[in-house]
């Protein structure tokens, strides 16, 4: 890259300036990075109630199928209509009336499979 100094330094100043945004920012960005955890390993939540249960087929109560939200995704979800409307699903056909097909986002993976 070559730059052309005017008389007056304006090149100069510029470049001093760009460099004392710079190497500010990339020292900051290095340090967030190291300071990150390797791995997480554990969830602190802080609720005004415990939750009776964390499996979604029994829930009873609307707080906990708040809790239970934020824990699990659903494959399809209402609108504000109520319409359905995909959320781990694409998209979704009857193969028969007791048969479901979903087609699933890229990279959806259950916790019981294996790579």
């Amino acid at each position: 890259m070559s730059v052309s100094l005017h008389p007056d330094g304006r090149a100069d100043t510029l470049r001093g300036a760009l460099m004392a945004r710079l190497v500010p920012a990339a020292l900051l960005c290095a340090a967030l990075f190291t300071a990150l955890p390797l791995a997480a390993k554990t969830l602190r939540f802080a609720s005004a109630f415990d939750p009776q249960t964390m499996d979604p087929h029994s829930i009873a109560l609307l707080y906990h199928s708040r809790v239970n939200t934020q824990l699990y995704e659903a494959l399809v979800n209402r609108s504000r209509d109520f319409a359905l409307e995909p959320s781990l699903a694409l998209s979704w056909q009857a193969v028969d009336p007791k048969t479901w097909r979903f087609k699933l986002r890229p990279n959806v993976r259950f916790h019981e499979v294996r790579r």
